[in-house]
């Protein structure tokens, strides 16, 4: 049975589409701001302030994904969305940015997470992993060009055209929706509301996986040009683009892998791949070796993640599956922060080297973890 339906091609286009707009924006509003006068902590908490409104608005994500009809619920977050970026073109001071920000964070910290559950919806089971890998594709594609493409526009045309686009970009997105079926209403849950309307504990083996992967990666990538300066390493933003071109052929290539395999069995190679890149990464003295870590992390992070979230929505029934989707969202956000703060205060008082070998730790933990799990694999 092909997964190739009409929705799942609207989805992957409305997906691209918010991706796009969302990386647009990330390399233009720290110089929006400090044309603005802000300091660096305030376009530090600028920066933050997306993934601190997204963190919150998880645990509500799953529990209004699963009790509301999706179709409306993404037209609703994708016009807000646009809104509050075009917004951002009228805004007076930073402080007024950082709260449009914090608005748009807890808007597409819903939608993402209900835009999960209509590819999820959209797919037939026994091709969801395929799907999924696909799905992030559209992602990684959009994440790969935007940046230069908003840098490219923002010099040629000034901040409110780079805005202006983006916007437009999150306007499409939410036209394309009005083409999607209507789904079903789910179900409305009765008695009281309680913790397991808002998380899918089923769900906290692949999450807890997932935690440690983005622990490591995530921080090691936001802390690389760091260490490449420090020993004086060029051409590191090459490395970027090595790991984001094996990310997408991982994913392309991993989808019907992820069907058919079950899925410790992915895992255990994508943990020792990953530690590997970390190593690589801490000991680098050159760029052919950072060179040699992008290809290995992209090929540990592009089977670990699709496998990953996938295993995580097969431990629940359809109608909670917002709540396994806003679990998987919520590991991945707590380990963003983590990772960073750990990298942060382990580079200050040793060295950045130290940092990378200390995210290789908790990758021990997925040991016991997948054994533990090996009986009962979703």
């Amino acid at each position: 049975m092909s997964f190739w339906n009409r929705d799942y091609i609207l989805l992957l286009i409305i997906n691209m589409l918010q991706s796009l707009g969302f990386t647009l924006l990330m390399p233009v509003l720290p110089l929006y701001a400090r044309d603005m006068g802000a300091v660096e902590s305030q376009i530090g908490f600028l920066a933050a302030s997306f993934a601190v409104a997204s963190l919150f608005t998880r645990p509500f994500s799953g529990i209004i994904a699963d009790s509301v009809e999706r179709k409306k619920l993404l037209l609703i977050c994708q016009f807000a969305s646009a809104g509050l970026t075009a917004l951002l073109v009228l805004a007076p001071n930073v402080f007024m940015l950082i709260l449009l920000r914090l608005g748009y964070g807890i808007v597409v910290g819903i939608m993402m997470t209900v835009l999960m559950v209509a590819v999820v919806q959209a797919l037939p089971q026994e091709k969801m992993g395929q799907g999924i890998g696909y799905f992030g594709v559209t992602s990684i594609g959009s994440q790969a060009i935007a940046p230069a493409i908003g840098l490219t526009i923002m010099e040629r045309y000034g901040y409110a055209a780079a805005i202006y686009v983006t916007a437009a970009a999150m306007l499409a997105a939410a036209c394309t929706i009005f083409s999607l079926r209507s789904y079903e209403k789910p179900e409305k849950k009765g008695g009281r509301i309680s913790i397991h309307d808002f998380v899918a504990k089923e769900a906290f083996g692949p999450v807890t996986l997932a935690f440690i992967f983005f622990l490591g990666i995530e921080a090691a990538n936001n802390f690389l040009v760091l260490l490449a300066d420090e020993r004086g390493i060029g051409h590191v933003g090459f490395y970027f683009t090595i790991q984001v071109g094996v990310l997408v052929l991982t994913r392309v290539f991993s989808s019907k892998t992820i069907d058919r395999v079950p899925y410790k069995k992915i895992i255990f190679p994508c943990v020792v791949l990953c530690v590997a890149g970390l190593v690589l990464m801490a000991t680098a003295n050159s760029f052919f070796v950072l060179a040699v870590a992008g290809v290995i992390n992209g090929l540990g992070y592009g089977f670990a993640n699709p496998t990953l979230q996938t295993a995580s929505v097969r431990t629940v029934p359809a109608g909670r599956l917002g709540a396994a989707s806003a679990t998987y969202m919520i590991g991945i956000d707590l380990s963003l922060i983590v990772g960073s703060l750990i990298m942060g205060y382990v580079a200050q008082g040793f060295s950045y080297s130290a940092g990378f070998l200390v995210l290789c730790a908790p990758f021990v933990l997925a040991v016991p973890l997948l054994a533990g799990h090996s009986k009962k694999e979703p």
